[in-house]
């Protein structure tokens, strides 16, 4: 087989335009990866906030129950406290009510 003069002068320049697509090619892929790349990482910081939020969102929820679970311990101990010991009417500063009829009369039995 022999290689003609003129097949030269056809095979070399589709050569050069096939190793240009070809690096065309490659770069193309290149930058494609790096856009995916990209989104990935876009995506997956976006997660993580929505995770961060939901965690934020659940702690907050437990503090609410806590300080409920608090209020109606200390409210309950208060109840507690306030059926345990009655208050004097000189800590209420109220004036005692007494009933008339009782003592108005003396019985004495002998």
């Amino acid at each position: 087989m022999t290689i003609n003069p003129v097949d030269m002068q056809v095979l070399l320049p589709k050569l050069d335009q096939a190793q240009k697509t070809q690096r065309g090619l490659v770069n193309q892929q290149q930058t494609e990866q790096q856009v995916m790349s990209q989104l990935i990482e876009k995506e997956m910081d976006r997660k993580k906030q929505v995770i961060n939020q939901l965690k934020q969102t659940q702690q907050n929820v437990i503090d609410k129950e806590n300080k409920k679970e608090k209020k109606r311990k200390s409210s309950s101990q208060k109840e507690g406290e306030k059926r345990a010991k009655p208050k004097n009417n000189e800590e209420t500063g109220e004036v005692p009510s007494y009933n008339k009829d009782v003592g108005s009369t003396l019985d004495i039995k002998v």
